[in-house]
C-alpha cells in the first residue's frame, strides 16, 4: 500500500474490522437459524435490522459501510500499481465485492 495514504490504510484496517464483524454477524444468524429461529430473519436485511436495533447499531453499520469502501478504494488503486494483469483482475474483483458488500 502507496505510504501516502496513511488514511486510506487507517480507514482500510477499519474496514477489516467491519469485514470481521460481517463475519461474525452472519455467523451469529446461522447459528440462530440451525436452533429453531424463523429462517426469515436470516436474510442480509434481517441482520442489519438486528444489528441496527442493538446499541450503537446505526454507528457501527456507517462504521462498516465507510470501512469497506476504503477498502473498495484501497483495491481500486491497487489496480494502477505495477502489477501483473491477473492480479490487477483480483483487485478488480475484489472491490467490486467490497462494494456490494458496503
Amino acid at each position: 500500500m502507496p505510504t501516502q495514504h496513511s488514511w486510506l490504510e487507517k480507514l482500510t484496517r477499519a474496514g477489516f474490522i467491519g469485514y470481521g464483524i460481517v463475519h461474525l454477524l452472519f455467523a451469529y444468524l446461522i447459528v440462530r437459524i440451525a436452533f429453531g429461529s424463523r429462517a426469515a430473519d436470516g436474510d442480509q436485511s434481517g441482520a442489519m435490522q438486528k444489528l441496527a436495533e442493538s446499541p450503537f447499531g446505526v454507528a457501527l453499520i456507517v462504521t462498516i459501510i465507510v470501512g469497506l469502501v476504503a477498502m473498495a478504494v484501497w483495491q481500486v488503486l491497487e489496480i494502477f500499481e505495477d502489477r501483473r494483469l491477473p492480479e490487477r483482475v483480483a483487485s478488480a474483483g475484489r472491490a467490486a465485492f467490497y462494494l456490494y458488500l458496503g
